[in-house]
């Protein structure tokens, strides 16, 4: 419960720069905002991710979120 509340605040904190900085790099922020809305998705309703993940074939939803976050760095 504790970690949700930590990721809420980095996540709201990354959506907050991004609307900051929109003007500057416009499409950035679009993507910057869009993945932090998403993070903060998953993170309140964790049940998303577990069905996003039965659908990809992933056992748990943490899995799924681990490897579309290393395909994307």
């Amino acid at each position: 419960m504790i970690i949700q509340f930590i990721l809420c605040a980095i996540l709201a904190f990354a959506l907050f720069f991004a609307l900051l900085r929109r003007e500057k790099a416009p499409f950035i922020a679009l993507v910057m905002a869009s993945f932090s809305c998403a993070g903060l998705v998953l993170v309140i309703f964790p049940s998303i991710a577990q069905v996003l993940a039965n659908w990809a074939g992933v056992t748990r939803g943490v899995d799924l979120i681990t490897y579309l976050f290393m395909g994307i760095i």
